[in-house]
């Protein structure tokens, strides 16, 4: 409304300089856009702050004196007086409007003073207080963290320990597919036997048809020669075939002595990893800490030597095959010379009483190669079922590793939550026993006194009884006094705030009793967490004794399958020579009783290493050490199943 009025009066006053001036030049021709404002210009421009008033009022009275355009001075002036009345009015109505609009101002300047300084010493207040409850939470919290890390550390090595036992099973499962492949290929070597068996059983019966067409004659002299070449040669082949099983056995021996100092190594190793548990308990044994570390490091460079070791002598195992293998090779091209003597010997006209012995003989070995075709398929049946039973033991094993990784998780859970519930009670219990003690200590204050007051009004009621029956003697009795009134009323006084004081102590122990049965119920669940806690550690130990047990069992069983490896390669090199020989015969004319000999003892021989071979590989394949510490005793039953000593129930064969 102040500005509408101020702006109506603006416009009244240009209104008014514009009359007078059309009255004082009316023949003048037009002034300027810039000296004078139009009249018809929006009520925008004629918006001017109060503030701005007593500023304009000088050059209104400035455009006022001088004329537009060289006007002469002689104008009369009465009308200027009028307007510079209206603007002192004006001017005046302004200062009174902004008069208590300063007022304002300095009663708000004042009063935000006031609330600066009230919020500064609320601040700091504030700030102190926060402080004081971010040191207590802090305190919390690091008690918290250092709780939580313990935990957490715990969990990383149980991860850790899983995931290691999780990568050992899936080399394990690798290699039993690896065992089922070399399976189906020793079951396909076995239908090529029994193929090359059929072969042979026909080309003796062609020999029988073709041994009764033959009557050839030929010189002993050039037979008995190539006897004494083959003898020769074959002697010479023996002695080399001695040396290298020597050799082999060397090698062997050197292997299981290696073999025995690395399970004392492991032993060792097991030994330092247990005494470094005990240590990283005590924190003032860093010292011998870091002297355990350093022997654990030459420990383990030393098995990294004896594994460099190992290697060599495999590669050196590697070679040897292969001198076996030219040595083998050898011994063909001396069979095909060997034929084409047999082709010369045929000749001779004595050659059918011998082959016909032969025959006989080789009837023999074929049935006793027909009965070690059996003895090794039955051997491959009891390999199956072996490794069947082992695939079922491991998926067991994948099973209860699952098994004790989901209670491992549930035991965290509840360790946490049992630790949250009794952090939290805990602190509300103690404030709250805390504020119960001073309570009653202020009470017992309270009932001393009264007690005090009481033993001095029983004093005193007892000597002003003993005074009125003395006096009631010798004079009647007077009228109550003032004193013994008031006497009486603070007895009754007194003696309800005893009953009200005793009645609070009444309830004061009573919550006593249930603060002390709260207690004791936090520290039965103190102990059963601690329990807790010693079972989740036994149950750790066990586990990490049962990894081992395992990686233990898993090197043995690859040290017997190398084994096993080496004695079925024995047995096709033995197989195979036994086929060759009656096949590389099948091309032959006739032959000697030396040769025949020779051969007999040759297959005899083959017999001999195959039959202990087969005793071999039918005793204990898989000797475990059984250490004192160790739980893991497997026992070989029927030659072909593994059980463990501490699995219970009944055996399931399938």
């Amino acid at each position: 409304m102040v500005d509408e009025e101020k702006q109506e009066n603006l416009a009244n006053a240009r209104r008014k300089l514009k009359k007078f001036r059309d009255q004082q030049q009316p023949n003048l021709p037009e002034p300027n856009g810039n000296d004078v404002h139009p009249s018809n210009t929006s009520p925008v421009d004629s918006m001017v702050h109060q503030n701005m008033i007593p500023q304009n009022i000088p050059n209104l009275m400035n455009e006022q004196q001088f004329p537009l355009n060289g006007v002469h001075q002689g104008i009369p002036q009465p009308p200027n007086t009028n307007f510079e009345r209206q603007l002192d009015q004006q001017h005046q109505y302004g200062v009174v409007i902004e008069n208590p609009k300063q007022d304002k101002n300095q009663r708000l300047s004042s009063n935000g003073s006031n609330m600066s300084r009230r919020s500064s010493q609320t601040s700091v207040d504030t700030e102190q207080k926060l402080r004081r409850d971010n040191e207590h939470l802090q305190e919390q919290l690091e008690m918290h963290m250092q709780t939580i890390g313990i935990l957490v550390a715990d969990k990383s090595d149980m991860s850790a320990k899983l995931t290691q036992s999780f990568k050992q099973l899936e080399r394990k499962q690798s290699e039993m597919d690896e065992l089922y492949g070399r399976l189906k290929a020793s079951r396909e070597r076995v239908q090529e036997l029994e193929k090359e068996i059929q072969n042979s059983t026909s080309n003796v019966q062609k020999r029988e048809m073709v041994r009764s067409i033959l009557m050839t004659k030929l010189s002993f002299i050039q037979v008995f020669q190539a006897a004494k070449e083959s003898d020769k040669e074959n002697d010479r082949l023996k002695i080399e075939n001695i040396r290298q099983s020597q050799l082999i056995e060397d090698l062997k021996q050197n292997i299981n002595e290696l073999n025995g100092k690395l399970h004392d190594r492991q032993i060792s190793f097991d030994q330092l990893n247990t005494e470094l548990q005990q240590l990283k308990i005590q924190p003032q044994l860093n010292t011998e800490t870091s002297e355990m570390e350093q022997r654990i490091k030459d420990l383990q460079q030393s098995i990294t030597l004896k594994d460099t070791q190992i290697e060599e002598l495999h590669s050196s195992l590697n070679r040897i095959r292969s001198d076996n293998e030219q040595y083998q090779k050898h011994n063909a091209d001396m069979q095909y010379h060997i034929q084409d003597l047999t082709n010369q010997i045929n000749q001779l006209t004595q050659a059918n009483k011998i082959l016909q012995d032969e025959q006989n003989e080789m009837k023999l070995n074929d049935r006793s190669s027909v009965v070690e075709y059996d003895t090794l398929q039955q051997q491959n049946q009891l390999f199956r079922n072996a490794i069947d039973q082992w695939s079922n033991r491991y998926e067991d094993l994948r099973v209860k590793l699952e098994q004790m990784t989901k209670l491992m998780n549930e035991k965290d859970e509840l360790i946490v939550e049992l630790k949250q519930s009794k952090d939290s009670p805990s602190e509300n219990n103690n404030e709250e026993y805390t504020n119960l003690k001073n309570q009653l200590q202020i009470i017992e204050e309270s009932n001393k006194q009264l007690n005090e007051r009481l033993e001095q009004i029983q004093s005193r009621s007892i000597n002003q009884q003993e005074t009125q029956t003395n006096n009631e003697v010798r004079v009647s009795p007077p009228p109550p006094s003032a004193d013994s009134i008031l006497n009486s009323e603070t007895s009754t006084q007194l003696l309800e705030t005893y009953q009200q004081v005793m009645h609070e102590n009444i309830g004061l122990k009573d919550q006593i009793q249930h603060l002390e049965h709260v207690i004791l119920q936090l520290q039965n669940e103190t102990d059963t967490i601690g329990d807790y806690i010693r079972l989740y550690q036994q149950q750790r130990e066990q586990l990490h004794k049962r990894y081992q047990e395992k990686d233990d069992c898993i090197s043995q069983l690859t040290q017997d399958k190398c084994h096993l490896q080496e004695k079925i390669s024995q047995l096709e090199t033995l197989m195979i020579q036994t086929l060759n020989i009656p096949v590389n015969q099948s091309n032959s004319n006739g032959q000697l009783e030396t040769s025949h000999h020779l051969l007999y003892q040759l297959s005899d021989e083959t017999k001999a290493r195959i039959l202990t071979i087969i005793k071999e590989l039918g005793q204990n394949n898989i000797s475990i050490v059984q250490n004192k510490d160790s739980s893991v005793k497997l026992a070989f039953v029927d030659q072909n199943f593994y059980i463990c000593s501490t699995c219970s129930g009944v055996v399931q064969q399938v």
